[in-house]
């Protein structure tokens, strides 16, 4: 009978829930931002530290404007306005938790974009 069995999250599990569930939002954004470009955030990096300047040709401003917004409001929302949300503020420990675990949504799908990269256009960035 579960009628009488309540379903509930606390405070700190609804918060950790819905900052992991913004955060493979967030990773899934950049990844939505190389979709059939040609080029990878890895490709990007890499052009950055050798002084290319492909770097330029993604990059925008209000993308990472955009960006900045989600995060710095994600972690207002949790750790400071958090009762408004009925959500309880995280540790540095959770939130480094969750920005790793979740970042493989990236960091999988931008290693197969750049070795697409190199398979199709035989030349080093």
């Amino acid at each position: 009978d579960f009628s009488k069995s309540k379903a509930h999250l606390s405070a700190y599990e609804a918060g950790f829930f819905f900052t992991t569930f913004v955060m493979l939002q967030f990773w899934n954004l950049f990844n939505a931002k190389y979709f059939r470009s040609g080029r990878s955030l890895l490709l990007d990096i890499f052009a950055i530290f050798k002084g290319q300047n492909m770097f330029k040709l993604t990059f925008s401003k209000w993308f990472a404007l955009i960006v900045a917004v989600i995060l710095t409001g994600q972690i207002v929302i949790i750790n400071f306005v958090g009762p408004l949300f009925n959500v309880a503020p995280l540790n540095l420990t959770d939130w480094l938790f969750i920005l790793l675990s979740t970042s493989f949504v990236l960091i999988i799908v931008d290693i197969v974009r750049t070795f697409w990269y190199f398979i199709h256009n035989k030349k080093v960035v």
